[in-house]
């Protein structure tokens, strides 16, 4: 079976499978719901990535040390963070999981494979002393001092903040 054809169909799913991709599931992992924005990230790493590389190939042919070669290149070369690389590991080796299920495939290459799940991210951290001075210096505009105030009360992280109504 072609790689593309794999990969399309377990993270694609045919016509009848659709009722339930409509109530958020999806067939890469068909007991987890996935959320709204899960679906098109998922889809990205699968197309733009995973296809784009492993698509003309026979899935049956791919060799356990081509893919750690492509994961490390991904990462030296391509410049993503080793967290990504992961997720695209983790993303390929659930794929090839459910190939074997539904027996399109007969062993998983990504099976055993590790990647470094080592960040760059570093944490911002203010001091209580710095977060009033933020306090103060937005206190002329209401909405500013409300959002500063609640991420300061409650932690939540900006993309959470922007998502609140």
């Amino acid at each position: 079976m072609c790689c593309a054809s794999l990969l399309e169909t377990v993270t694609v799913g045919r016509k009848q499978r659709s009722t339930r991709r409509q109530r958020g599931y999806c067939s890469l992992a068909s007991a987890t719901p996935k959320s709204e924005n899960t679906r098109p990230i998922l889809s990205h790493y699968v197309r733009d990535i995973l296809i784009a590389k492993w698509g003309a190939q026979v899935a049956e042919d791919i060799e356990p040390l081509e893919v750690q070669k492509w994961f490390n290149a991904l990462h030296h070369k391509e410049q993503y963070e080793w967290t990504t690389v992961s997720k695209i590991r983790g993303i390929m080796n659930r794929i090839f999981k459910v190939g074997i299920i539904h027996k399109k495939v007969s062993r998983n290459p990504v099976d055993g494979l590790e990647t470094s799940t080592k960040t760059s991210y570093k944490a911002i951290k203010i001091t209580p002393a710095q977060t009033l001075s933020i306090l103060r210096s937005v206190m002329e505009n209401v909405l500013h001092f409300t959002l500063v105030f609640v991420v300061a009360a409650t932690a939540l992280r900006s993309s959470e903040v922007l998502a609140l109504r």
